[in-house]
């Protein structure tokens, strides 16, 4: 890939972010953000361990267990035997969670409406292409590593 998709990469994960702490801002919103990122993951990938949780976070598994520990105590989620490997246990995405997920994007949408309010009909189509591309990424071609810290790079 030549320097230049790299930096349009670059770009566009810089301005997500931004758009999406500017619309939690706006909204007032004091939720922890791993807390909207554990929900988030479950609601996207499906039932995981704790473990599994925090790696693909990228969080300490202690702080993870902590944080389910809060949201199991909202019944948000709940833990379920794992019955592939036959010991442990998952976390579990409860209806209430899935609605909670459902509830903050709606917000999030509502809030960062006037931020795109300028946008013009071929602007909003260039950005519904995008989301499919975004959508169609070869996630799955990242070769994930075995050793949760290899690899890692801190700030």
């Amino acid at each position: 890939m030549d320097d230049a998709r790299r930096g349009t990469l670059a770009a566009l994960f810089t301005a997500v972010q931004s758009i999406s702490q500017s619309g939690a801002l706006a909204l007032g919103d004091l939720t922890a953000s791993s807390t909207r990122q554990v929900l988030a993951t479950l609601h996207r990938e499906g039932d995981l361990s704790t473990g599994a949780l925090a790696h693909r976070l990228r969080i300490a598994p202690p702080a993870i267990a902590q944080v389910a520990a809060r949201l199991e105590s909202r019944e948000l989620i709940e833990r379920r035997p794992d019955t592939v490997t036959g010991h442990g246990s998952l976390l579990h995405l409860t209806e209430a969670g899935a609605r909670e997920v459902q509830a903050w994007l709606d917000d999030l949408t509502e809030a960062l409406c006037p931020a795109f309010a300028h946008l013009t009909d071929d602007d909003w189509s260039t950005l519904a292409r995008a989301t499919d591309l975004l959508a169609a990424a070869r996630l799955d071609s990242l070769a994930p590593d075995d050793d949760p810290s290899a690899g890692l790079r801190g700030i």
